[in-house]
């Protein structure tokens, strides 16, 4: 008899969460309800879109209100995937016994999953203004039709929310070359 392949199965990234039963109960819940509002913020959002562009409010402010929740959504998605998976991993402590440790370990893990969504929605907006600039910059400084951005803005800043942990290791590495380039230039300067 063959055995069952395991579709769910974590990677070693993620086989550090310990959480108990209500606590993972707990974050469905915030999770459930952080998805929801986000998604109403998104809809509010694309509805007011149209007042913007109107009544001659600025552009930025409009392409704001998309790349939060746009962030926000994407990144409680993933991360209600992840805790789903680490419960069908049984990776949760049956135990009411409270170790130091463990009480560390828990309070970690509640921290991280609670401002991940957070941490998303407000580096969509960092890499969407990066982008403007960046076709600012381009454009040497000349006003740019921007009146259909808000809908890449939109895409990125969901899969910017969705893939925040991998693009944080990412611009962890990349921030990391940056500042030993610019160390080796001020060291090769001094000599």
């Amino acid at each position: 008899m063959s055995e069952m392949q395991n579709n769910h199965k974590l990677d070693n990234q993620e086989k550090w969460i310990f959480l108990e039963k209500n606590e993972i109960k707990h974050l469905f819940i915030y999770y459930i309800t952080v998805l929801i509002l986000s998604f109403f913020w998104l809809c509010f959002s694309l509805v007011f879109n149209f007042e913007i562009h109107n009544n001659g409010f600025s552009k930025l402010i409009g392409i704001l209100m998309f790349d939060f929740p746009s962030g926000v959504l994407g990144a409680t998605i993933y991360y209600i995937r992840k805790l789903y998976k680490s419960a069908i991993q049984n990776l949760v402590n049956d135990s009411s016994i409270l170790l130091e440790n463990t009480y560390y370990r828990k309070l970690g893990a509640k921290i991280y999953f609670y401002f991940r969504p957070i941490i998303s929605g407000i580096l969509s907006i960092i890499i969407n203004i990066g982008i403007i600039s960046g076709i600012f910059f381009v454009n040497a400084g000349q006003e740019f039709d921007n009146s259909n951005f808000f809908l890449i803005s939109v895409i990125i800043s969901f899969f910017v929310g969705y893939s925040n942990g991998k693009l944080i290791l990412k611009l962890d590495r990349y921030g990391e070359n940056v500042i030993n380039n610019i160390i080796k230039e001020n060291k090769n300067n001094e000599q």
